[in-house]
């Protein structure tokens, strides 16, 4: 009920709704100081004056006339959704959920200011929520932008940028970093329903600030969980449920690329390395086996590049290190080895592409004994080629965090214990490493 590329010339995807472009409700007056409410308190649900804002200092205050514009907007938005659907994809589906919307629509309308606002929103969620479980195109996609999906597409609108953001949840605990790269500041949360961050968990960044996780170990010597969620970071902090995975894994590579998640080798439920690997759809919410890699392993690193469609592994360790790359050809659910090797054995170390998507930076990680490695080097992928680069200060490390390309540079935090990262920069131009801070 589906269709992956689906998108519309946008000069040929306005049909005419129902739904008023402008919404008019009448705000009333405060009686308490006689003038008339246009202000919203966002912590209070209240209507408020410009004599009542005094009593609401330090609290998110909106303007109505704007707050019932941009809710108006997401109704007109939604509406557009619904109609495209229904006429074009999924007419037999979606009849009786429209007209049950316009009613319920109709219903609010009818309210007064107050209740419009605070009933909307819970009101759109419900609907829009509905509404995804028939067209999943639209799974996992915030509800502002719904529209961009049927003009662009959803491929395109999944990858929107998102690497300004660096992140990581202390091992044990509920707590959560996320690293602004713009002003390199962090932002700290806490966790919400009881959630533990396993050992040797993984985790990658999503479009529209959500971070996947999956798999690690609540003690050392358990085996694996198969467990996975989704954690929505923006506007409200949820953490949901998905299906399990197929085994359960610890310091395995996560790999997001063109909607889909890719789990990757690591130590199994029955903690032997595996080279079994599976995959997770963000549009219809399943895990699907996918081909083994070509050797069994942990502490692997990796990236995607969703322009080629393809998966890249390096290094990783068995009774042995390896210095392999493979790569993964997604249409073709295959892995191949590449006839390039790094120029070091490593493991627990990081990737990233650099800006061309054909050069990679491999760096830091550790040795068969466990001591902390700061080696670099640069694998040229177009002409099988490496090139050793400027060790990492300070000795280097463990990168159990997925590193980020933002404004010509690659930022990566090193482990330095479960609730301690040590964030470090590459300046692509310079070929240089930067210390920016301790978290």
């Amino acid at each position: 009920m589906s269709n992956e590329n689906f998108a519309l010339d946008p000069r040929e995807c306005y049909f005419t709704g129902s739904i008023p472009s402008n919404l008019a409700i009448e705000s009333g007056s405060c009686l308490k100081h006689n003038k008339s409410f246009k202000l919203y308190c966002e912590k209070c649900s209240a209507l408020l004056c410009s004599a009542c804002v005094l009593q609401h200092n330090y609290h998110r205050i909106s303007i109505i006339s704007e707050k019932i514009s941009q809710i108006s907007k997401h109704f007109e938005d939604f509406e557009q959704c619904i109609l495209i659907s229904l006429r074009i994809k999924l007419k037999n589906y979606l009849e009786n959920f429209y007209a049950d919307f316009l009613n319920e629509f109709k219903r609010l309308q009818a309210l007064n200011v107050k209740e419009f606002i605070t009933q909307s929103q819970s009101s759109l969620e419900f609907y829009y929520t509905k509404f995804k479980e028939v067209d999943t195109d639209y799974q996992w996609i915030p509800l502002d932008c719904c529209r961009d999906v049927y003009k662009l597409g959803r491929s395109q609108v999944n990858e929107s940028a998102y690497s300004q953001f660096l992140h990581y949840i202390e091992w044990k605990e509920n707590i959560l970093h996320v690293i602004d790269l713009n002003n390199i500041k962090s932002s700290t949360y806490t966790l919400p329903n009881n959630f533990l961050a396993p050992l040797y968990y993984r985790s990658i960044l999503l479009p529209f600030k959500r971070i996947f996780i999956c798999g690690g170990r609540m003690i050392s010597a358990e085996p694996g969980l198969k467990k996975s969620y989704i954690l929505q970071i923006a506007n409200e902090l949820k953490i949901q449920n998905l299906p399990d995975m197929k085994t359960g894994r610890s310091n395995h590579l996560v790999l997001y690329c063109n909607d889909t998640v890719y789990v990757i080798g690591g130590l199994d439920s029955s903690n032997t390395y595996t080279n079994s690997c599976e995959k997770y759809s963000l549009q219809t919410n399943t895990w699907t086996s996918i081909c083994d890699l070509l050797k069994k392993k942990d502490a692997l690193s990796g990236c995607s590049n969703p322009k080629e469609n393809c998966l890249y592994t390096f290094g990783g360790r068995n009774i042995d290190l390896f210095i392999d790359i493979e790569k993964y050809i997604i249409s073709d659910d295959c892995w191949e080895r590449l006839p390039v090797t790094l120029p070091f054995e490593t493991c627990l170390n990081g990737a990233c592409f650099m800006q061309n998507e054909k050069k990679v930076l491999i760096f830091a990680g550790q040795n068969m004994a466990a001591d902390p490695l700061a080696v670099s080097c640069i694998v040229d992928l177009n002409n099988n080629t490496t090139e050793k680069m400027p060790e990492i200060p300070d000795k280097g490390g463990c990168i159990v965090d997925h590193p980020a390309l933002f404004n010509e540079k690659i930022y990566c935090l090193v482990f330095k214990g479960f609730p301690s990262r040590k964030l470090f920069a590459w300046d692509i131009r310079a070929n240089r490493w930067q210390v920016i801070m301790d978290f």
